[in-house]
């Protein structure tokens, strides 16, 4: 196992934040969207349930 040189150290650090950052961002959009669905789905269930 080679230790990792500094190119690519000096890499992560400029653009590990960056990934991180858009992670979040994508993470986030999928919780909201599925989050969504979930809110819809119940929706649907209480108004079936009504009638």
């Amino acid at each position: 196992i080679k230790p990792p040189n500094k190119n690519m150290i000096t890499y992560l650090s400029q653009h590990g934040t960056v990934t991180v950052f858009r992670f979040i961002c994508i993470s986030r959009y999928v919780l909201l969207t599925i989050l969504e669905e979930i809110r819809r789905l119940y929706d649907i269930r209480e108004c079936s349930d009504v009638s």
